[in-house]
């Protein structure tokens, strides 16, 4: 799972991806990442959200999901992002 997923209640998921270099001329890669602020919790808009659709993840601020992803609980987690801000909801979507 991916933030993508917080931001969309579980509508977007972002794939794991590769990229495979052949040949013999030089190529560049650019990364981009956007790093929210952490003014502002990251949670689903409440147009994405209703009794059909619960929340699946408490809202959480980016900063504090960080320092839990490089602790030595979250390093042991297999989705991090579950283990720190799902909820009984994200446990039924991924069974």
């Amino acid at each position: 799972m991916k933030l993508g997923l917080a931001w969309s209640n579980g509508k977007v998921y972002s794939p794991m991806h590769g990229v495979t270099v052949s040949g013999k001329e030089t190529r560049y890669s650019v990364l981009l990442f956007a790093m929210p602020k952490n003014e502002r919790p990251i949670q689903a808009p409440v147009e994405l959200v209703d009794d059909k659709h619960p929340p699946i993840f408490k809202p959480y601020y980016y900063d504090d999901y960080l320092r839990f992803c490089f602790s030595e609980e979250g390093m042991m987690q297999q989705c991090k992002l579950v283990a720190y801000c799902g909820t009984d909801a994200t446990k039924e979507a991924d069974a």
